[in-house]
């Protein structure tokens, strides 16, 4: 049983009860900070004051056992950054889910929350493993043929993107990726910046941190990291929120154009179906950039395996070796 603190320690001390893996003196310790924090947020929402106890409750759940055993949480200590303000981002950022699901319910919107199958939770990766309540959309038989649809629209959109589009097409696939905080790969920055050397991409990934420490980057330390990659390689002008809103414009549309998520829209008699907030699209574009790129190594192994040459050893007579077997596969 640990210790109980009813009150914020040094960010020295708090480092060094993560470090000795003791997560229950650290959140005894920050209970009320949270609870504060809680009520907060909530303060400006007068209709989700019900839901005050739901919330903490929540949130002490997300960071008891995620957030303080995280790599990220500890690295964010190690580096400099101060306990109560990392606290309070992760806080943030989970009533902002919290808030997002509560107001899909009151509003009858469909949202991603119960739609994938729980082989995603494999991916270790903090709230990606996501499934879809289908609750909202009457005529919706099958979760998973819903989802299916979703990410035939994207797949049709992206190469139809691809197209009328050659020259922005590899930096919107490049900020989608990121959006989601899916693996970038040599491809993915070859097609984007023309001419970039081999350094310059291994030092592009590296500045993304690993995988725990790439996810827990906001969005704003992102865009610093990438965009002298724009402005050397591309060419672009502008701040890094250029690339942002460069990138939103493309999600959500404006007044001239529709965006992604408009395109994404599926309709029957009954309902709609359609991705709203910005974390559910992230979720979203995770699956289908881990899916897409594990069915690229399936058929790049079975292009490999036709490919192969066999050379024919003849048991008795070495007179005659054929260079290529006639048999290929």
């Amino acid at each position: 049983m640990g210790l109980k603190i009813n009150f914020l320690l040094t960010d020295e001390e708090y480092l060094n009860l993560l470090e000795d893996n003791k997560y229950e003196d650290v959140f005894l310790s920050c209970k009320d900070y949270i609870q504060q924090k809680v009520n907060q947020y909530l303060k400006d929402f007068k209709y989700y004051h019900q839901y005050n106890d739901d919330f903490y409750h929540e949130v002490c759940i997300h960071v008891y056992s995620k957030s303080l055993p995280s790599i990220a949480f500890l690295e964010a200590l190690r580096s400099g950054n101060s306990f109560r303000f990392y606290l309070a981002k992760t806080i943030r950022n989970t009533l902002n889910t919290l808030l997002v699901r509560e107001k899909n319910k009151k509003e009858n919107v469909l949202a991603f929350d119960d739609l994938c199958p729980k082989s995603y939770e494999d991916y270790d990766m903090e709230d990606k493993s996501i499934r879809l309540v289908d609750n909202s959309y009457h005529n919706q038989i099958d979760s998973q043929d819903l989802l299916d649809q979703v990410k035939e629209k994207f797949d049709k959109f992206l190469d139809n993107f691809q197209k009328v589009f050659p020259k922005i097409a590899s930096k919107l696939l490049l900020l989608l990726k990121l959006q989601a905080r899916v693996q970038i790969n040599d491809c993915d920055l070859d097609a984007c910046f023309p001419g970039i050397s081999k350094s310059a991409k291994r030092r592009f990934i590296e500045s993304l941190g690993d995988k725990n420490l790439y996810v827990e980057k906001d969005d704003k330390e992102i865009y610093t990291i990438i965009h002298p990659y724009f402005t050397n390689y591309r060419k672009e002008k502008g701040l890094p929120s250029s690339l942002q809103r460069w990138l939103n414009q493309h999600i959500n549309g404006d007044k001239y154009a529709k965006g992604i998520l408009d395109k994404l829209e599926i309709k029957d008699q009954h309902s709609l179906f359609r991705i709203n907030d910005k974390k559910t699209f992230a979720d979203f574009l995770f699956i289908f950039f881990e899916e897409k790129a594990k069915k690229e190594v399936v058929n790049i192994s079975k292009t490999t395996l036709k490919e192969k040459v066999f050379v024919l050893k003849p048991a008795v007579s070495s007179q005659w070796i054929p260079s290529v077997s006639p048999f290929l596969e």
